[in-house]
């Protein structure tokens, strides 16, 4: 599975904002980057083996992924 890119979601304050808002950027786009991540595992586990096979994965490499911490890529 491939996550949106933080762009994707949000673009941030510009270059030259003062330094907290620019880590605040950052911590948000993390954070919404972690939850579209979880989101698509749980999406990924509740699948039938049907569809999981129309993707071209086996319920084992499904496991695999939705058993990782949704802070691992």
């Amino acid at each position: 599975m491939t996550d949106k890119t933080a762009n994707d979601i949000w673009t941030g304050p510009a270059l030259g904002a003062p330094l907290p808002v620019r880590v605040l950027a950052r911590v948000a786009k993390t954070l919404v980057i972690w939850h579209e991540r979880a989101r698509q595992r749980r999406i990924l586990e509740s699948l039938d083996d049907r569809s999981l096979r129309d993707m071209g994965i086996n319920r084992g490499d499904a496991w695999q992924e939705y058993s990782k911490p949704f802070w691992r890529e």
